[in-house]
C-alpha cells in the first residue's frame, strides 16, 4: 500500500507536490468528455491517498493568462463555502448514482480523473481516510458531560461536546488540470452516541440524514456548475461564496 498523499501544514488540506504517486500529477488516458459509469467501494478505492478536502488554487481558465503566484496574490483569504444534506430515505445507491451523473458533467468540464466512492468506515485505514475528507458533526449536550466515549466514534470530546465521525459516504472525487482534487457528496453519521462500553448515551440529531460540508479555496466556475446539479437535486443546504461581490451574496 503506497504511503498516504502529503497534507500541507496549511489548516489541513493536502496540495499537489512531486512526491504525489504519477496517477495524482497527470490527467486520465480517456479521451475528454468520456464519462465514467462506475462506482468505487473503498475495498478498491487506494484511500488516505487520492482525495483532499479543498483546493488552493484551481488553473481554470484564468491560469492560462496568469500566473500561479498572481492568482494567489490576488484571491489569497477568499473560499468558496458549500453544504449538502439528504434524507435518510434517500439510499446510498440512489446517492451514488445521483453522483455518477454529475461524474458525467465533470468530465465534460475536463476533469480527470474523477471517480465516485461508496462505502463504510469501518476499519482503521477507511476511518483514517474519513478523517482526511469529512469535518466531523459537532454534538452539544448535558448527557455528554463526565462520559467516556467510543475513540472510533468521536474524533474529539470534550465537557457537554463531541465531534462524531460518519461512519459511511458517498463521494465523487474530480481532478483538475493540476493534478488537485476536490471531494463532492455526503456522509452518514451514527444514529446513537454510545460510551466506551456501548451503553446508549442519547441519539444523534438528525435522524440518520446524509449531510456534508466543504470548501473550495478558487474561482473556478466549474466548482460553482457542479453544486448547481446538487442544487437542482434538492442536495444543497447552504452556499456562501467569498470571490462574489457583496451586494450579489
Amino acid at each position: 500500500m503506497p504511503s498516504p498523499f502529503p497534507i500541507s501544514p496549511l489548516r489541513g488540506w493536502a496540495v499537489p507536490v512531486e512526491t504525489a504517486p504519477p496517477n495524482l500529477r497527470s490527467c486520465s488516458s480517456q479521451s475528454p468528455g468520456t464519462a465514467v459509469r462506475r462506482t468505487v467501494t473503498f475495498g478498491d478505492f487506494i484511500l488516505g491517498k487520492a482525495v483532499m478536502t479543498a483546493s488552493l488554487v484551481s488553473s481554470g481558465k484564468a491560469s492560462a493568462h496568469l500566473p500561479v503566484s498572481a492568482i494567489l496574490s490576488q484571491h489569497m483569504g477568499l473560499t468558496y463555502h458549500f453544504s449538502f444534506a439528504a434524507p435518510a430515505s434517500v439510499s446510498a445507491e440512489q446517492l451514488a448514482a445521483f453522483l455518477q451523473d454529475v461524474e458525467g458533467d465533470a468530465r465534460l468540464m475536463g476533469f480527470r480523473p474523477t471517480t465516485v466512492v461508496n462505502g463504510p468506515f469501518d476499519n482503521p485505514e477507511r476511518r483514517n481516510f474519513a478523517r482526511r475528507v469529512a469535518r466531523g458533526l459537532t454534538v452539544e449536550d448535558e448527557r455528554l458531560r463526565s462520559v467516556e466515549l467510543r475513540e472510533t466514534g468521536c474524533w474529539s470530546t470534550g465537557p457537554g461536546y463531541c465531534r462524531l465521525a460518519p461512519e459511511h459516504g458517498v463521494l465523487l472525487v474530480v481532478t483538475d488540470e493540476r493534478g488537485v482534487e476536490v471531494v463532492f457528496g455526503f456522509f452518514r453519521y451514527p444514529k446513537m452516541i454510545c460510551d466506551h462500553t456501548g451503553r446508549e448515551i442519547m441519539p444523534v440529531p438528525g435522524e440518520g440524514a446524509w449531510t456534508s460540508g466543504a470548501c473550495v479555496k478558487s474561482p473556478d466556475q466549474r466548482y460553482r456548475s457542479i453544486v448547481r446539479r446538487f442544487s437542482a437535486a434538492g442536495y444543497l443546504s447552504s452556499e456562501l461564496d467569498e470571490f462574489e461581490p457583496v451586494e450579489k451574496r
